[in-house]
Formats: structure tokens, sequence, C-alpha cells
């Protein structure tokens, strides 16, 4: 079955879109089945996969079926990819860290890291990494 075929059972709504002044009919997709509960509990009927860095909703759906066509069992079955979106890939996610935290935590004992004003420049003595101080929290 695919996506397509899924709602073809749903009911119809009439719905009004935007300033026009006909009504349309359309599938419901704001149908809720009660049974997608019942069955997500029911550990007999639900397989356990760990997404792996690079699936695809496409991809794990022809890896556990045969086809392409389930992924969006997913969205309905897994809470958390519903409300979150399907998880990044590693380098994704390495890309969002950096752009989010785009600096390095040094963490000194007091009396060393009060002598590093804001603005400085340090150079590590073993790593010779380079760095400058853009923020210092002394708690």
């Amino acid at each position: 079955m695919a996506a397509g075929n899924y709602f073809k059972n749903f009911r119809f709504a009439e719905y009004k879109f935007g300033d026009n002044t006909d009504i349309d009919l359309f599938n419901n997709i704001t149908q809720y089945v009660d049974l997608i509960d019942q069955v997500r509990n029911n550990i007999s009927f639900t397989e356990k996969y760990n997404i792996l860095s690079g699936d695809r909703p496409d991809v794990v759906s022809h890896k556990l079926y045969g086809t392409m066509d389930y992924y969006w069992t997913f969205y309905l079955m897994n809470e958390h990819v519903r409300l979150s979106g399907w998880p990044l890939n590693n380098d994704e996610i390495l890309d969002q860290l950096k752009s989010k935290y785009p600096n390095r935590v040094l963490t000194t004992t007091s009396e060393i890291g009060a002598l590093f004003p804001v603005g400085q420049v340090i150079e590590g003595q073993s790593s010779c990494a380079i760095g400058k101080i853009v923020k210092r929290n002394l708690d």
C-alpha cells in the first residue's frame, strides 16, 4: 500500500481554501485512528530498529519490508520521530553543533583562570593550540 492509498479510506471533509467561495471535498487527513495506539503498544506487532547514520525513511522501509512504500509508518508508530522529525546523520549533527557552538571550552583552576582577560590570545604549552579568550566564567 503506497502512502497515497493509505488515505483512501479517510472520510471526506468540506473545506474552503483561501478566499475561494467554492467548497472543496478532500480526504480528512486529520482523522486519527485509535487502532494505531493499540498496535503501537502491542510488542507483537512491532519490530525494534536502530536508525543508522544516513538512513532515510524510504531506505529503512525497503530494508524492513522490501518496498519503499511504507516509510510513512515510522511517523505513525514512533511519537518521537513524528514530533521531532527524522534523525540527522552524523555529518548534519556535526555541522549543526559547529554552527551552534563555534568555540571550545577550556577549564582551568581559579588561580590560573583569573590571569587570562577576555580578548587575550593564548597558546597551549603541550598542544600548541592557539585560541582567543572570548568569555570567562569565574564560577
